[in-house]
């Protein structure tokens, strides 16, 4: 890339040899952050508080980016003046054929009309891993959001929704680790359970009353929250239950109940 950029890295309590690695390689262009282990919102938030530049962007420590990756989320942002995120495609790691992209709704520009409620009806359609944001509107989106110990990548999408509309780059710029090892699978109780609990709090922020909103809230949470239950149930997270507990009652149906049923009777009977 033809960019100036900074690369800030932030240790989040690592327990490997990470640290020294990136110590190691002594690059101008590189600032390191060490901290207690606080999770992703924690280390992001670090990481953009100490970043000098103008738009930021994340990369976790089980994803590659591809060398078009800045050059071309900039170039969008440059062409899109009015908007401040830019997102593109994804590929995975073990299986390069695969992209991780949902269709959406786009304008001319490939800029996303109304990305809060694609975001609700698609679920998470980009993560945190291929965008670039502007920093400030990452800085807002990211405040106060320490509660969230997973669904991070959805949680900040939705957040900077409510600052900006998205535009879509068309090309891979990271290829993401999926495995069955790999860390989003680790919590996968935590991550279904966290994605109804931030869809909930950011339609009672929004302040959106319009049908096709609330009905899609009630919609992606129905989705969600049978699975969310009888997996946090399955490992016995009491906390987590707790959490959802709000949610259960708000959003009580006839079919939240059936789905509820249906969702403990598979993953209770699997081993």
């Amino acid at each position: 890339t033809s960019l100036d950029f900074e690369i800030v890295v932030v240790d989040d309590g690592s327990t490997d040899n990470s640290l020294s690695i990136v110590k190691s390689l002594q690059s101008p262009k590189l600032k390191i952050i060490c901290q207690s282990n606080k999770g992703a919102s924690a280390a992001r938030l670090a990481g953009v508080l100490a970043a000098d530049g103008r738009r930021v962007c994340f990369l976790d420590s089980d994803d590659v980016a591809e060398p078009c990756y800045l050059q071309l989320l900039w170039n969008a942002l440059e062409k899109n003046k009015s908007v401040g995120f830019a997102f593109a495609k994804v590929s995975h790691l073990d299986s390069p054929e695969e992209v991780y992209y949902s269709s959406l709704s786009l304008n001319e520009d490939s800029v996303v009309l109304d990305s809060t409620l694609n975001l609700i009806k698609a679920g998470c359609f980009t993560a945190s891993m291929n965008l670039m944001v502007e920093r400030n509107i990452a800085l807002d989106a990211m405040q106060g959001r320490g509660h969230v110990l997973a669904s991070n990548d959805y949680d900040f999408c939705l957040r900077v929704s409510l600052h900006t509309e998205f535009v879509f780059v068309d090309e891979v710029t990271i290829k993401i680790d999926r495995r069955p090892d790999g860390i989003s699978h680790m919590i996968g109780h935590k991550q279904v359970a966290y994605s109804s609990i931030v869809v909930d709090e950011i339609a009672s922020s929004c302040g959106r009353k319009d049908s096709e909103f609330t009905e899609s809230v009630r919609t992606r949470i129905e989705s969600t929250l049978p699975s969310a239950i009888a997996l946090t149930l399955k490992k016995r997270d009491i906390k987590l239950l707790l959490r959802l507990a709000p949610l259960v009652l708000r959003y009580c149906s006839m079919r939240l109940i059936k789905h509820t049923y249906w969702s403990l009777s598979h993953h209770f009977s699997v081993k």
